[in-house]
């Protein structure tokens, strides 16, 4: 037994021996003895070399040039190339190393295509320049000078450059990440032209192929679901294209000075706190910078586009720090913006009726926002800067959904006009602040629940338009300065004071109402008359002081019925009460008159009667009931 091991042994080394003989047999060496094509015999001075080496070797010579007429490719334990002089081919045709296939030298490598592939060994230390260079390798270090003119395409692996290696991709050239890495050992990256970075396929962390000074353009197209994360700052001076999948900056800032392009459904994410983007493509940018989810913040958000140029944001973000608008239009069509922060510069916002404000800046905004003409509506407004402080809005706005100003806080119109839309309303218990030259139009056709009140009680205009059966509350006593449009629903003035101002009106259109109770008083000092009547719903309508003054020849009227339970003065002018009945319950006084007709009842009801005479307009000296 112990015999047959040891010849069974024998016999294998035997076998082993004779195989390695076999591949040396028919291995074999080519050295290029002039320069000529790959496939001449007089380039070789023999047969010429397989176009596919397994076990062959190639070497070409300091001085001499090689043209490859065919794709060339190294692979195997025992194939190799070694390039002391130049190597060259057409731009269709490429070379490949792959499964363990050397490619060496210090000389020139000029090709269509270089392919590294897994298994490859490149120890070549010349220079390589070739239109398309491809690193398939799981770990690859070269030490060679790589050009690439029109792609570097990082498929798998790390291609790492070591000492005394260099990369450089031509003007316009892309770098291609498609599940590769590119990394520094010692090596160094051109990149000083311009250049373009593509993502694509899988998810990538962002690398040194960023860091390139001539950076251009950037394309995040690594479907959906997918991730491109930053690990430093970015810079896009050319487009970011944001094809599909997803940016995540990752705390690192963004700041684009190019363009964002129009097409495309990717995204950004900065869910971590630290993020600056910052858009300052002059002209504006073509798309969307578009956040994903709702947990998105920055830091800073900066906007500097040129007057009349728009920079646009989509999803939802909020600006932790400062929102910059240096000059032309953020537009935030469709998207929720929250301002934790400041608010800065010459520049506007652009809403729609799809879109979300809310400002929670502790202390109020200090400067005005400022709404672009055409772009002055949002869906949604939420004001909550803390009890006392106030947010400005420098232009007229539109609120279609809901006006939340919360816990005490102030919206601060003055000079402006707001309008709350169809279907909107109004929420919280803050205040808005207006002067004589603000205006408020409340179409809310469901009216609105909680009261409105008006900070230092004077307003230019206010429209109710809340439909019949709908209601509009007073939470403080209110002067109209200009005009009080009723054109639906009841305006209820909750035991608060209404005033019409000297230089103001009631519309003479419209069929909405007041509704008032005996501790309300109101004021009409219109000096030129009212175009429209006062008119009053039927489960409200007493008041406890009624102030006429409206000027020796003019009048002021009201209709429904109305009880007067304090004292009505009529200081000047007519109170015409035409069609209505009117019910005194106090006193009577000033030079004013009444004016009736033959629709009109008038009831007193004063305890020990009247002080004073009741005098009569000329023409209005008829009642129907008295």
């Amino acid at each position: 037994m112990k015999n047959k091991n040891v010849l069974l042994k024998k016999v294998s080394l035997l076998l082993i021996a004779i195989m390695m003989t076999s591949a040396s047999t028919f291995a074999a060496t080519f050295t290029a003895i002039a320069s000529g094509n790959w496939s001449s015999s007089a380039t070789w001075g023999v047969s010429a070399p397989s176009y596919n080496l397994t076990l062959d070797q190639v070497v070409i010579p300091a001085g001499i040039t090689v043209t490859m007429t065919n794709n060339v490719t190294v692979s195997g334990a025992l194939a190799s190339l070694n390039v002391a002089g130049t190597l060259t081919s057409a731009s269709n045709l490429s070379l490949t190393a792959s499964t363990l296939g050397t490619i060496s030298g210090t000389g020139a490598i000029n090709v269509g295509t270089m392919a590294m592939n897994t298994g490859a060994n490149v120890v070549f230390t010349g220079s390589i320049v070739a239109n398309t260079v491809t690193s398939s390798a799981l770990t690859l270090a070269v030490a060679a000078d790589v050009t690439a003119t029109q792609t570097l395409n990082l498929a798998t692996g790390t291609l790492t450059l070591d000492t005394g290696g260099s990369l450089d991709v031509d003007a316009n050239g892309t770098i291609v990440v498609s599940g590769g890495v590119l990394s520094l050992n010692g090596g160094t990256l051109g990149l000083s032209g311009a250049y373009n970075v593509s993502y694509t396929t899988s998810s990538a962390v962002a690398g040194v192929e960023l860091t390139g000074s001539g950076l251009n353009n950037v394309t995040v197209n690594v479907s959906g679901g997918n991730t491109v994360t930053l690990a430093a700052d970015l810079v896009v001076s050319g487009t970011l294209s944001l094809s599909s999948g997803t940016l995540v900056l990752a705390g690192n800032n963004l700041t684009v000075t190019g363009d964002v392009s129009a097409s495309g459904s990717g995204n950004i994410s900065a869910t971590v706190a630290g993020s600056d983007v910052n858009i300052n493509a002059a002209g504006g940018i073509s798309g969307s910078l578009n956040f994903t989810g709702a947990a998105n913040m920055v830091n800073n958000l900066s906007v500097s586009v040129g007057s009349g140029n728009h920079a646009q944001i989509g999803g939802s973000v909020s600006v932790n720090g400062t929102l910059q608008l240096t000059s032309g239009t953020l537009n935030f069509s469709g998207a929720s913006l929250t301002i934790n922060g400041s608010v800065s510069g010459s520049g506007s916002l652009g809403g729609s009726s799809s879109s979300n404000l809310t400002i929670t800046t502790s202390g109020g905004l200090s400067g005005a926002l400022n709404f672009a003409t055409g772009a002055q509506t949002l869906n949604n407004l939420t004001v909550s800067v803390g009890s006392g402080n106030s947010v400005t809005t420098g232009s007229a706005l539109t609120v279609g959904g809901t006006l939340n100003i919360a816990g005490g806080s102030s919206f601060n119109i003055s000079g402006q006009s707001l309008t709350i839309g169809t279907g909107g309303s109004i929420t919280g218990s803050g205040n808005i602040t207006a002067n004589a030259s603000s205006s408020l139009t409340l179409n809310a056709t469901g009216g609105i629940s909680v009261p409105i009140t008006i900070a230092g009680g004077t307003i230019g205009s206010l429209t109710v338009n809340a439909n019949s059966g709908n209601t509009v509350t007073l939470g403080g006593n209110l002067s109209v300065s200009n005009m009080l449009t009723l054109q639906s629903g009841t305006l209820v003035l909750n035991g608060y004071d209404l005033t019409i101002a000297a230089s103001g009106d009631i519309s003479a259109s419209g069929s909405g109402s007041v509704s008032s109770t005996t501790g309300s008083n109101i004021n009409i000092q219109a000096t030129g008359g009212l175009a429209g009547s006062l008119s009053f719903s039927g489960n409200g309508n007493a008041v406890n002081n009624l102030t006429v003054n409206v000027g020796a020849g003019s009048s002021a009227g009201i209709s429904g019925t109305l009880m007067v339970d304090g004292t009505l003065t009529l200081t000047s002018g007519s109170l015409n009460i035409s069609g209505s009945s009117l019910t005194i319950g106090g006193a009577v006084t000033g030079s004013g008159t009444l004016s009736g007709s033959s629709s009109s009842n008038l009831t007193i009801t004063t305890s020990g009667g009247l002080a004073g005479g009741i005098s009569f307009a000329t023409g209005g000296q008829t009642l129907n009931n008295f």
